[in-house]
């Protein structure tokens, strides 16, 4: 019983003892030198391009002979930068759309500079990027600061020729940040701003008649409009641009 007791209070002075060994190498000093380097760390994105292989995608039939020789495909998506890791932080990334988690560390290959890509465009993305006091400190573990990237969404409606003429609006344009709207909450607020520009417009004829035209033949095909489908083709310039939709997949 002596000998259980004498072990047992080994074992506690020894586990105080290591907890006040790293209380202490967890200083004042180690803090402000983690503090001073997660300052500096910093997270983003940006749009990306990339030209696909022909193994991933089909040339278009409405395409001529001669255009479909000179066919390029390139797809968008985006990409989060991770900026100035140093060896003594580390970083978690998580999204609100799954359980996918995964850790970035500074190394020689990347001098603390990580990306990632997301291939999703139609989903609203927000990761929680959190930085914490790596093994290589007395802190270990400590979370420094935690950043938020928050992605937009492309936005299939940009496309339709209607926009054309008011790209700015927020319905029309590109990569927005609000929750995909149905046909019809588009289209009532298109035509409402179309009719705004109609009026406002009233004493440019030119733009009166192309508004005009616009307007019916939003209306006659109104039903041919409604969206569905899993790939977008966008041809511009020469190119082609195919919006890869997913969802609920793995998005890091």
């Amino acid at each position: 019983m002596y000998n259980i007791k004498k072990y047992a209070l080994v074992a506690f002075s020894s586990l105080i003892l290591m907890t006040n060994i790293k209380a202490a190498t967890c200083g004042y000093e180690e803090k402000a030198k983690l503090n001073n380097e997660i300052a500096n760390v910093k997270a983003n994105y940006e749009i990306k391009e990339r030209i696909m292989d022909p193994s991933e995608y089909v040339v278009p039939d409405a395409l001529t002979e001669e255009e479909a020789a000179k066919y390029v495909a390139k797809q968008e998506y985006f990409q989060i930068n991770i900026l100035n890791l140093t060896e003594n932080i580390t970083a978690e990334v998580t999204n609100n759309l799954n359980n996918d988690k995964l850790t970035y560390d500074y190394t020689t290959d990347n001098k603390g500079n990580i990306s990632f890509n997301q291939m999703d465009l139609d989903e609203l993305i927000t990761y929680t990027i959190k930085f914490y006091a790596s093994k290589n400190t007395g802190c270990e573990g400590s979370v420094l600061k935690t950043l938020y990237v928050k992605m937009p969404r492309y936005n299939s409606y940009s496309t339709y020729s209607f926009c054309k003429n008011i790209p700015d609006y927020y319905m029309c344009q590109k990569y927005v940040t609000y929750e995909e709207k149905d046909f019809d909450t588009f289209y009532n607020r298109v035509t409402a701003e179309i009719n705004k520009k109609i009026d406002k417009d009233k004493s440019n004829e030119e733009n009166q008649k192309w508004y005009k035209k616009v307007f019916g033949f939003i209306k006659e095909h109104k039903v041919e409009f409604i969206a569905g489908g899993a790939v977008l083709i966008i041809i511009t310039g020469g190119a082609t641009y195919i919006i890869i939709k997913k969802r609920r997949r793995s998005i890091i």
